[in-house]
This record gives C-alpha cells, structure tokens and sequence, in this order.
C-alpha cells in the first residue's frame, strides 16, 4: 500500500497567499484597462469635430441653411447666426448630453 506523504502546512499557505495575489492583480489590471477603454471612448471628441468642419465647409459652400439643427452619434449639433456688436456670426455648437461636453466655433457670416 502507497503511503501518502504528509504536506507541510506552510507549503499550502504558501500556494493559498501567492493564488490570492494572483487574482487581486488580475482584477486590479482588469479595473484598470476598463477605466483607460471607458475614458477613451468618453473623450473622443475628433469624429464629431469632423462632422462640425464638414458642416463649416457647406455653410461657407452655400449649401448649407441656418439655423440648423442635427443629432449625430449621440451629439447634437446646433448652427445659428446671432447678431453681435452690429456683426453677423455663425456659432457652430455641438453638444453631448449625457456628458455635457461642448465644441464651439464661430464664423463670419456670409452677405
């Protein structure tokens, strides 16, 4: 008959403390890639501001109507023309609601 060897009990603790570390580490890590992934996606702002100098470029091409109303990929894009200290300007505004980031740009308006 085999005779089971007797394992030292600091030998399991050992193994206990190290799988336990382990796991926080991964977990840690994992927090923290979600975090970097979750603010990237929150603060990137380039596709809307694309969209933004598209609609620059057909306003100043006459193609465009003001005011202008649109909501693209969760953004709502608002153009209107104001009358200011006896000039005309065109605000370019797009908005995030449920972050309520702002983009802002303002142009001469066409005569």
């Amino acid at each position: 008959m085999v005779i089971l060897k007797k394992i030292r009990s600091a030998t399991l603790m050992e193994t206990m403390v190290s799988t336990v570390l382990l796991v926080v580490i991964f977990m840690v890590a994992s927090l923290v890639m979600n975090a970097l992934i979750t603010a990237k996606s929150n603060g990137d702002t380039q596709p809307v501001k694309e969209r933004m100098l598209e609609l620059e470029y057909q306003y100043v091409s006459e193609k465009l109507v003001v005011p202008y109303f649109e909501e693209w990929e969760n953004w709502e894009i608002e153009i209107v023309q104001q009358n200011q200290q006896g000039r005309e300007y065109v605000y370019f505004k797009a908005s995030k609601p449920n972050t309520e980031k702002n983009i802002t740009s303002i142009l001469t308006a066409r005569e």
